[in-house]
């Protein structure tokens, strides 16, 4: 039932970003996601943007994540994840964004972090 609501309210959370005026396209820019193992426990998504990102949604597969958490670009950002699909969002609620540059973007603890792996990354770019 957990799972449900929050398939539910990260599809309300995007669609209120989107109806906000937010632009979701690529030609709006440029983003790049990679995942890096950080520790024993954990491995980092690290983005690589020339426009400010205002939120991100993507799978980590090939672990168990237990949790995600949010880095100094993303402070004050809204950081859920799913257990059962590995679908991780990232949005702000405050019309707040990741400035262009590159570095970390979430921290994921899980099981075996140098097998993490990225899919299905979209990007909600702020507007121009």
């Amino acid at each position: 039932m957990a799972v449900r609501t929050f398939k539910y309210s990260m599809v309300a959370s995007v669609l209120i970003l989107l109806l906000a005026g937010v632009v979701a396209t690529a030609l709006a820019g440029e983003a790049v996601l990679k995942v890096a193992a950080g520790s024993e426990k954990s491995a980092s998504v690290e983005m690589a943007s020339t426009v400010p990102v205002r939120g991100v949604q993507f799978t980590v597969s090939g672990v168990k994540m237990t949790e995600v958490r949010t880095t100094d670009r993303t402070a004050g950002f809204l950081a859920k994840f799913n257990e059962a699909n590995g679908m991780v969002i990232l949005l702000s609620t405050s019309q707040m964004t990741i400035p262009p540059g590159k570095g970390a973007i979430a921290e994921i603890i899980c099981d075996k972090p140098a097998e993490a792996s990225l899919s299905g990354t979209k990007i909600v770019y702020a507007e121009k």
